[in-house]
């Protein structure tokens, strides 16, 4: 079995990464956000296009039923 061993002597060097930590951590929050993106983007467009729809929909009731009205 394969032990596994803290590589850092505590969290702050942890943190700085022997002076690399800034574009580590800078890295990795890019990333972040762009995968929040590329989750968040098509369910915003789906919602929007939902609305779009069900407001399409109620216009075309309302000519219908302006239609058999007249």
């Amino acid at each position: 079995m394969v032990e596994l061993k803290w590589q850092f002597e505590n969290w702050q060097a942890f943190w700085q990464m022997a002076g690399h930590g800034p574009y580590v951590w800078a890295a990795v929050a890019v990333t972040a956000v762009v995968m929040v993106a590329l989750v968040a983007a098509p369910l915003r467009r789906r919602r929007q296009l939902l609305a779009e729809v069900a407001r399409e929909q109620q216009r075309a009731e309302r000519r219908a039923e302006a239609a058999n009205r007249a």
